[in-house]
């Protein structure tokens, strides 16, 4: 069951040194404030294994099918509900390519970035990279 929202957006520079700042892009719309997602955090046995292989996951997200987020997933910070911020670990798994749902495996992310610029925010569901 989708019952929370996701923020997705990417680091975007602004200007040229040393008036440089930067701005967050988000990949959705202002209005929709993220994507529904079903949140599962991790049991105590897949942590432990996940500690004993040296893997840092924090969580598993699934959404609904979005290429934005299949091509952007290496510069993609996500941020919850409370404010905590999470990368992706690897490609997101889209199941079978149905174009169903995207399972994706996060690790917690400190994002130290001062954000200057007023934020950027989709109109559509897809979005490109640019700095």
């Amino acid at each position: 069951m989708k019952n929370r929202k996701f923020k997705f957006y990417f680091c975007e520079s602004v200007g040229k040194k040393p008036n440089l700042t930067y701005r967050r892009h988000f990949i959705h719309n202002k209005e929709s404030c993220g994507f529904w997602a079903e949140r599962r955090d991790l049991s105590r046995s897949e942590i432990l294994a996940n500690d004993a292989a040296g893997i840092k996951t924090a969580l598993l997200i699934t959404i609904g099918y979005n290429p934005a987020v299949l091509e952007m997933f290496h510069d993609l910070i996500i941020e919850d509900e409370y404010g905590k911020t999470y990368k992706i670990k690897n490609k997101p798994d889209e199941y079978n390519y149905s174009k169903g749902d995207i399972k994706i495996e996060a690790y917690e992310y400190k994002d130290n970035t001062v954000y200057g610029e007023d934020d950027i925010y989709e109109n559509n569901a897809t979005a490109t990279v640019g700095n």
